[in-house]
Protein backbone atom coordinates (compact mmCIF):
# COMPACT_ATOMS: atom_id res chain seq x y z
CA UNK A 1 0.00 0.00 0.00
CA UNK A 2 1.42 3.17 -1.15
CA UNK A 3 1.69 6.12 1.36
CA UNK A 4 1.22 9.96 0.76
CA UNK A 5 2.84 12.56 2.79
CA UNK A 6 1.27 15.67 3.84
CA UNK A 7 1.77 18.26 6.64
CA UNK A 8 -1.63 19.24 8.27
CA UNK A 9 -1.18 21.75 10.99
CA UNK A 10 2.13 20.91 12.03
CA UNK A 11 1.93 17.39 11.76
CA UNK A 12 3.20 14.86 9.23
CA UNK A 13 0.39 12.96 7.89
CA UNK A 14 0.57 9.85 6.26
CA UNK A 15 -2.56 8.56 4.26
CA UNK A 16 -3.45 5.31 2.80
CA UNK A 17 -6.40 4.19 1.01
CA UNK A 18 -8.31 3.42 4.05
CA UNK A 19 -6.70 5.33 7.04
CA UNK A 20 -4.50 7.98 8.02
CA UNK A 21 -1.59 8.34 10.44
CA UNK A 22 -0.29 10.97 12.16
CA UNK A 23 2.96 11.30 13.44
CA UNK A 24 3.93 14.51 15.35
CA UNK A 25 6.12 16.51 14.20
CA UNK A 26 7.95 16.86 17.58
CA UNK A 27 7.73 13.49 18.19
CA UNK A 28 8.24 11.53 15.12
CA UNK A 29 10.30 8.82 16.53
CA UNK A 30 7.79 8.73 19.67
CA UNK A 31 3.87 8.54 18.99
CA UNK A 32 1.94 7.63 16.47
CA UNK A 33 -2.33 8.94 16.04
CA UNK A 34 -4.50 6.69 13.76
CA UNK A 35 -7.49 7.99 12.43
CA UNK A 36 -8.92 5.22 10.82
CA UNK A 37 -12.25 6.61 8.19
CA UNK A 38 -14.63 4.81 5.51
CA UNK A 39 -14.51 1.14 6.42
CA UNK A 40 -17.70 0.68 4.80
CA UNK A 41 -16.20 1.33 1.26
CA UNK A 42 -13.47 -1.00 1.97
CA UNK A 43 -13.02 -4.70 2.05
CA UNK A 44 -12.85 -4.79 5.31
CA UNK A 45 -15.84 -7.31 7.17
CA UNK A 46 -17.15 -5.15 9.82
CA UNK A 47 -15.71 -3.82 13.44
CA UNK A 48 -13.94 -6.68 13.60
CA UNK A 49 -11.99 -6.17 10.28
CA UNK A 50 -11.36 -2.62 11.29
CA UNK A 51 -9.40 -3.47 14.31
CA UNK A 52 -7.57 -5.85 12.83
CA UNK A 53 -6.65 -3.51 10.45
CA UNK A 54 -5.75 -0.86 12.83
CA UNK A 55 -3.52 -3.18 14.91
CA UNK A 56 -1.60 -4.41 11.57
CA UNK A 57 -1.23 -0.17 11.31
CA UNK A 58 0.19 0.22 14.60
CA UNK A 59 2.94 -2.75 14.79
CA UNK A 60 4.50 -0.74 11.45
CA UNK A 61 4.88 2.41 13.59
CA UNK A 62 8.19 4.05 15.57
CA UNK A 63 6.95 2.95 18.91
CA UNK A 64 3.52 0.50 18.71
CA UNK A 65 3.00 0.96 22.60
CA UNK A 66 2.58 4.73 22.23
CA UNK A 67 -0.27 5.39 19.81
CA UNK A 68 -4.01 6.96 19.76
CA UNK A 69 -6.59 5.41 17.40
CA UNK A 70 -9.41 8.32 16.76
CA UNK A 71 -12.78 7.05 16.65
CA UNK A 72 -15.36 7.37 13.59
CA UNK A 73 -17.03 10.76 13.10
CA UNK A 74 -19.84 9.77 10.68
CA UNK A 75 -21.65 6.69 9.51
CA UNK A 76 -25.05 5.25 10.18
CA UNK A 77 -25.93 4.98 14.07
CA UNK A 78 -26.59 1.61 14.28
CA UNK A 79 -23.51 0.28 12.55
CA UNK A 80 -21.41 3.43 14.30
CA UNK A 81 -22.31 2.50 17.60
CA UNK A 82 -21.01 -1.18 17.19
CA UNK A 83 -18.11 0.08 15.30
CA UNK A 84 -17.27 2.51 18.38
CA UNK A 85 -18.17 -0.46 20.99
CA UNK A 86 -15.58 -2.83 18.98
CA UNK A 87 -12.54 -0.01 18.91
CA UNK A 88 -13.45 1.07 22.31
CA UNK A 89 -13.13 -2.39 23.63
CA UNK A 90 -10.11 -3.60 21.50
CA UNK A 91 -7.66 -0.25 22.16
CA UNK A 92 -8.91 0.98 25.89
CA UNK A 93 -7.33 4.00 26.98
CA UNK A 94 -5.76 4.60 23.32
CA UNK A 95 -9.34 5.00 21.71
CA UNK A 96 -10.59 8.58 21.04
CA UNK A 97 -14.41 8.84 20.63
CA UNK A 98 -14.21 12.04 18.79
CA UNK A 99 -17.82 11.92 17.30
CA UNK A 100 -19.66 11.96 20.56
CA UNK A 101 -17.66 15.46 21.60
CA UNK A 102 -18.23 16.49 17.70
CA UNK A 103 -22.18 15.78 17.68
CA UNK A 104 -22.45 17.98 20.21
CA UNK A 105 -23.61 21.72 20.99
CA UNK A 106 -20.49 22.07 23.31
CA UNK A 107 -18.31 21.38 19.98
CA UNK A 108 -20.72 24.24 18.47
CA UNK A 109 -19.80 26.87 21.03
CA UNK A 110 -16.30 26.03 21.53
CA UNK A 111 -15.61 26.79 17.72
CA UNK A 112 -17.40 30.16 18.29
CA UNK A 113 -20.84 29.19 16.33
CA UNK A 114 -24.29 29.43 17.77
CA UNK A 115 -26.30 26.19 16.38
CA UNK A 116 -28.12 27.09 13.01
CA UNK A 117 -31.56 24.88 12.13
CA UNK A 118 -29.10 22.30 10.11
CA UNK A 119 -26.87 21.95 12.83
CA UNK A 120 -29.86 21.40 15.46
CA UNK A 121 -31.63 18.72 13.28
CA UNK A 122 -27.94 17.17 13.02
CA UNK A 123 -27.22 16.87 16.59
CA UNK A 124 -30.80 15.33 16.67
CA UNK A 125 -29.93 13.03 14.40
CA UNK A 126 -26.31 12.59 16.08
CA UNK A 127 -24.47 13.95 13.00
CA UNK A 128 -21.69 16.05 13.55
CA UNK A 129 -23.32 19.76 12.92
CA UNK A 130 -22.94 21.42 9.16
CA UNK A 131 -21.60 24.56 10.53
CA UNK A 132 -18.41 22.03 11.25
CA UNK A 133 -18.33 20.22 7.92
CA UNK A 134 -18.08 21.14 4.52
CA UNK A 135 -20.13 18.10 3.13
CA UNK A 136 -21.89 15.28 4.26
CA UNK A 137 -19.06 13.54 5.53
CA UNK A 138 -15.38 16.35 5.68
CA UNK A 139 -14.97 18.42 8.35
CA UNK A 140 -14.23 22.15 7.91
CA UNK A 141 -11.39 23.86 9.39
CA UNK A 142 -13.53 24.60 12.34
CA UNK A 143 -13.90 21.06 12.78
CA UNK A 144 -10.43 20.07 12.28
CA UNK A 145 -9.51 22.23 14.78
CA UNK A 146 -11.59 20.60 17.43
CA UNK A 147 -10.27 17.51 16.01
CA UNK A 148 -6.69 18.23 16.57
CA UNK A 149 -7.74 20.11 19.67
CA UNK A 150 -8.92 16.50 21.25
CA UNK A 151 -5.81 14.98 19.60
CA UNK A 152 -3.44 16.85 21.47
CA UNK A 153 -5.00 16.39 25.03
CA UNK A 154 -5.17 12.76 24.90
CA UNK A 155 -1.71 12.81 24.30
CA UNK A 156 -1.11 14.92 27.11
CA UNK A 157 -3.91 13.03 29.14
CA UNK A 158 -1.61 9.27 28.44
CA UNK A 159 1.63 11.43 29.06
CA UNK A 160 2.80 10.95 25.82
CA UNK A 161 3.81 14.79 25.25
CA UNK A 162 4.23 17.54 27.90
CA UNK A 163 1.21 20.30 27.61
CA UNK A 164 2.69 23.54 26.48
CA UNK A 165 -0.37 25.58 26.04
Amino acid sequence: MKMRKRILGGIVMAAAALSCVFFPAAAQEEQSVVWSQDFESSAITGASGAAALLRRQIAKTPNPEQYIVVGLIGGKEGDWNHTEQTLQAEFGEHYLDVKSYLASEQALQDAGFAPTGQDRTDLTEGRVPASLRTDSVHLNDAGYKLLAQNIYKKLVDLKYIENKI
